[in-house]
C-alpha cells in the first residue's frame, strides 16, 4: 500500500547550461528546491481533485490529510505523506451523531440516520453508561457504496472530538476485550488511490511535466536574480 510519494530532482542538467560559472551553483540549488516544493503543492492539488471521484471525501479533508515534507539544500526531495488514513468519521457515518441519552443493555431505541428512522437493539459497554450498536455503523468509503463496520459507534470524547470508535480487540481468537479500551477507526488515506495504475500513471505523468516546467521557470528566475543571465 502506497503511503508516500517522493519527488526528486537533479541539477546536473542545469549545471551543464552554466558550466564554469561559479555563482550559478547557488542559484541552481535554490531553483531545484523551489521547483520541487511547488511541484509537491501541485501534486497535492491534483489529488484533491482526483480522490473524490472514487472516495467519498470532501476536498478540505483530503487536503488536510496530505502533508508535505519540503525539499531543502541538504535534501533535494519533496515527499507527500498520506499518514495512517482519514478518520472514518469523514466517510459519512450513519448514524453520524453520538448518543444523547443513556441506554440500558437490551433496550430497543429509535435512531434517525441518513437512511431514515430505524429501530435497533443496543447494549452498553461493560461498566459504563455508553453503548454501541450491535450492528455497527454504516459508512460510505467508496463513492456510491456503503458498508457496515461491525461493532463501531460514534462517540464524543471529553476533549470534544467526535469520531467513529470500536472496542479494541484483546488478540485472543479475535474476541473483543472485556476492558473498556476503545480505538478510533480510520479509512484509507488519500494516497491509496495511487495503488491503482489507472491513477498512478496519470499522476506520475503530471508530476513529471509539472516538475520540468517548474525547473525551467525557477532556474530562469534565480539565474537572472543572481545576474548570471541578463534580465530582458
Amino acid at each position: 500500500m502506497l503511503n508516500g510519494f517522493e519527488i526528486t530532482g537533479d541539477i546536473d542538467e542545469l549545471r551543464e547550461l552554466t558550466k564554469g560559472i561559479a555563482v550559478a551553483e547557488k542559484a541552481l540549488k535554490r531553483a531545484v528546491v523551489s521547483a520541487l516544493n511547488k511541484t509537491a503543492v501541485s501534486g497535492r492539488a491534483w489529488l484533491v481533485k482526483a480522490v473524490p471521484k472514487k472516495y467519498n471525501l470532501k476536498a478540505k479533508d483530503i487536503r488536510a490529510s496530505i502533508t508535505i515534507s519540503k525539499a531543502n539544500f541538504n535534501r533535494p526531495q519533496a515527499v507527500l505523506f498520506g499518514g495512517p488514513g482519514v478518520a472514518l468519521m469523514k466517510y459519512s457515518p450513519d448514524p453520524d451523531t453520538p448518543p444523547s441519552t443513556r441506554q440500558m443493555e437490551g433496550f430497543r431505541v429509535s435512531i434517525v440516520g441518513r437512511r431514515g428512522m430505524r429501530t435497533t437493539r443496543k447494549r452498553t459497554l461493560p461498566g459504563t453508561n455508553k453503548y454501541f450498536p450491535l450492528r455497527g455503523i454504516s459508512v460510505e468509503i467508496h463513492r456510491g457504496s456503503r458498508k457496515v463496520v461491525d461493532g463501531a459507534f460514534v462517540a464524543k470524547m471529553p476533549s470534544g472530538h467526535v469520531g467513529v470508535f470500536r472496542r479494541a480487540k484483546d488478540g485472543r481468537k479475535g474476541k473483543r476485550s472485556r476492558r473498556t479500551v476503545i480505538e478510533e477507526l480510520y479509512g484509507p488515506s488519500a494516497l491509496r488511490i495511487l495503488d491503482s495504475d489507472a491513477d498512478h500513471i496519470p499522476f506520475d505523468d503530471f508530476i513529471g511535466e509539472t516538475l520540468d516546467k517548474n525547473m525551467a521557470h525557477e532556474a530562469d528566475y534565480y539565474l537572472k536574480k543572481e545576474g548570471v543571465l541578463p534580465r530582458v
